[in-house]
């Protein structure tokens, strides 16, 4: 998926995200059902304007309020994304260009240290 707009479009930054076969099984429904240039993900069913990201957040809320679940917002999930895929693939640039940042440093600052691998790590050298 390549955003039509996207925060490093002006650096002349291309910007592309790609989408798993889990996840496109998910998204398929939704796509079938939009019309040509219609938002998947509109801030009503009656809008043709989509989420922005303080409307996003704000709907996140709502629903952990009427499931009554700890609140959370949007940006977790980039961070639980980082810390998976740099645990699963044992290596931060995984996670650098999933996420799509140009420095690694970027995403030492969503992926959480791997504190099950120092605990093997402490076990091996003693």
């Amino acid at each position: 998926y390549r955003p039509h707009q996207h925060k490093n479009a002006w650096r002349g930054k291309d910007r592309v995200i790609m989408i798993g076969p889990r996840a496109q099984n998910l998204l398929l429904p939704f796509i079938c059902g939009a019309r040509t240039g219609q938002f998947l993900f509109r801030n009503s069913e009656k809008s043709e304007n989509p989420y922005t990201l303080t409307g996003y957040s704000s709907s996140i809320e709502k629903a952990c309020k009427a499931a009554q679940v700890p609140k959370w917002s949007p940006g977790r999930l980039r961070h639980s994304a980082a810390t998976a895929i740099n645990a699963m693939f044992g290596d931060i640039d995984a996670s650098r260009v999933v996420l799509g940042h140009s420095e690694k440093s970027t995403t030492e600052i969503y992926a959480e240290r791997d504190l099950q691998k120092a605990a093997e790590i402490a076990k091996v050298i003693g």
